[in-house]
């Protein structure tokens, strides 16, 4: 799980660096930010990276936590 405002490196610079490495590209990755920015969305698509932007609301943000975990099973 990413995040694009992740200190030192961000979650863009990662996503960069794990898409060099055919080993690492194939770990399920997914962006978790308060971006709604659609240039941010499309440059982790473009990495076939799930982005989610966080929700405000307490019910939402459960409902995409438990689709977050989803991935975990993977």
């Amino acid at each position: 799980m990413l995040d694009i405002n992740m200190p030192k490196m961000n979650g863009k610079y990662v996503a960069l660096e794990l898409s060099k490495h055919p080993h690492l590209k194939k770990v399920p990755t997914v962006v978790f930010t308060t971006s709604n920015n659609s240039m941010d969305r499309m440059f982790f698509e473009r990495l076939s990276i799930n982005f989610f932007t966080k929700p405000m609301k307490h019910q939402e943000y459960v409902g995409t936590i438990a689709h977050l975990l989803s991935y975990c099973k993977q």
